[in-house]
């Protein structure tokens, strides 16, 4: 079984100056960049995960899933839009998707965890009693 909280199905998707090929060629140059993330914080990143990026080939890989798969995403993420999710679930053959009314990516909300976890040890239980 496969069971996901908020993955990351586009990594390009998430970089702020993707659109900008010059940007992107001053970020080559120089090897990092700095970029905020929606805590307010700044981070920096190498170059190197840009490339690693481009080569990441998420929905064509979650085409190739054949086990039974749970996703699990918050309606209120920040940092991974739930489109991604939605996206990854319709191309995975037998996935189901958990939608988390008011859940940001961390799930801060302990009633968000707690529903999260569960839904995830729920269907972890459900598949292996279904061997």
């Amino acid at each position: 079984v496969l069971a996901l909280k908020s993955p990351v199905s586009d990594y390009l998707g998430l970089i702020p100056t993707r659109e900008d090929e010059q940007d992107i060629k001053r970020w080559e140059e120089k090897g990092v960049i700095d970029v905020t993330g929606v805590d307010g914080e700044i981070r920096t990143l190498n170059y190197s995960f840009y490339e690693d990026a481009e080569k990441v080939k998420a929905y064509e890989a979650a085409q190739k899933i054949k086990i039974p798969a749970l996703i699990v995403h918050g309606d209120e993420d920040e940092t991974v839009p739930i489109e991604q999710s939605k996206r990854t679930a319709n191309l995975i053959e037998n996935c189901r998707l958990e939608i988390i009314e008011g859940a940001d990516h961390t799930y801060s909300n302990s009633e968000h965890f707690e529903k999260m976890l569960n839904l995830i040890s729920d269907f972890i239980i459900e598949q292996s009693q279904d061997k």
